[in-house]
């Protein structure tokens, strides 16, 4: 397993950074053009759920078949459940974790 490790500022102007890293990634690990499009989706709302931290931490863990992302800012954060982001997460991951300190989701290659 490859990790990998981000740390950017809760600006918005960073988010492509994250995205294109999240995106650049996937496509190192042969993942469809669909699945790419949802990882980039996917992350943006994680890091959206952090916005009003100081800085978001951003941990890849990459396997032959899947990507595991862990998103987690440095302010806590209540994330509620029934948030439009949340629910975007849950429809295109195919397993998400939400902890409350982090939100970690995975994509797998072959779903």
């Amino acid at each position: 397993m490859d990790i990998i490790k981000l740390q950017i500022a809760s600006k918005s102007e960073y988010m492509k950074t994250v995205r294109l890293t999240s995106t650049s990634l996937a496509s190192c690990l042969d993942f469809d053009i669909e699945k790419i499009e949802d990882l980039r989706v996917i992350v943006q709302e994680a890091c959206n759920l952090y916005i009003d931290s100081d800085k978001i931490d951003i941990t890849y863990k990459l396997q032959n078949e899947s990507i595991e992302i862990e998103v987690r800012g440095d302010k806590k954060t209540i994330i509620n459940k029934e948030d439009l982001g949340v629910q975007i997460l849950k429809a295109l991951s195919d397993e998400v974790f939400l902890d409350e300190d982090k939100i970690s989701f995975k994509l797998l290659k072959g779903k």
